[in-house]
C-alpha cells in the first residue's frame, strides 16, 4: 500500500490494490456460507475481511479498529458499504470516520457480530456453525446463500461500484502521504 501511494496511477500498483479489493469481493461472493472466527484484533483491511463474511463469531475481548484515520488514508475495501449494510450509517461513521474502537462484546451489541464468546470458545463455536450440525441440506446451501445476498443487497450500489468508488478515494489519500505540502 505504501508503494501504491508513490504513484497510484502506475498500472502495476493500481492492479495490486485492485487485487486486494477483489479478495474482499471474492469472500463476500463465495457460494457457500462463511463464518469468521475472530480473536485478538482486526485492523483496517482485517476489519474488511471480517465484514465480508456472512456471519461473525468474535471473542468478547476482541478489538475491531478501522485504523484508516490513524494513518491518514481514506478507508478502502468497501469499508463504508460493508459497515453501513451491517450496522447502519451512525456506527459506520463512528468506526470509519471517527476511528472508534469496538470490543467484541460491543460488536455483538451493535449487530456487527452474531455472537461474542470467551476467547477459547471462538473456533469451537465457529465449527458448530460450519460442521453440519445445522438442519440445512448441503444441496440447498448455495441456493440459500445466493438468495440471502440477492435479497439483502446492497440495493443501492453493487460491490463492484463500491470498489470503484472507494478505490479512487483510497488511492488519492495514499498519494497525499507522499506529496510535500507547498511552502
Amino acid at each position: 500500500m505504501k508503494r501504491a501511494g508513490e504513484d497510484p496511477a502506475e498500472p502495476d500498483r493500481f492492479e495490486s490494490v485492485g487485487a486486494a479489493y477483489d479478495g474482499f469481493v471474492q469472500i463476500g461472493e463465495l457460494p457457500v456460507p462463511t463464518v469468521a472466527a475472530m480473536r485478538g484484533a482486526a485492523v483496517g483491511a482485517g476489519v474488511n475481511l471480517l465484514l465480508a463474511t456472512g456471519l461473525r463469531i468474535v471473542a468478547e475481548d476482541a478489538r475491531i479498529i478501522g485504523g484508516f484515520l490513524r494513518i491518514g488514508i481514506h478507508p478502502g475495501g468497501v469499508h463504508f458499504t460493508l459497515l453501513g449494510r451491517l450496522v447502519g450509517r451512525e456506527t459506520a461513521a463512528a468506526i470509519g470516520v471517527f476511528g472508534e474502537e469496538t470490543s467484541g462484546s460491543r460488536a455483538h451489541e451493535l449487530h456487527l457480530a452474531w455472537e461474542a464468546v470467551p476467547d477459547g470458545d471462538v473456533e469451537p463455536r465457529q465449527s458448530s456453525w460450519l460442521g453440519g450440525s445445522r438442519p440445512i441440506r448441503r444441496c440447498h446451501v448455495e441456493r440459500l446463500v445466493a438468495s440471502l445476498r440477492g435479497e439483502q443487497g446492497p440495493p443501492a450500489v453493487s460491490w463492484s461500484a463500491a470498489v470503484a468508488m472507494e478505490c479512487a478515494e483510497q488511492m488519492w489519500s495514499l498519494r497525499r502521504q507522499h506529496v510535500t505540502p507547498p511552502q
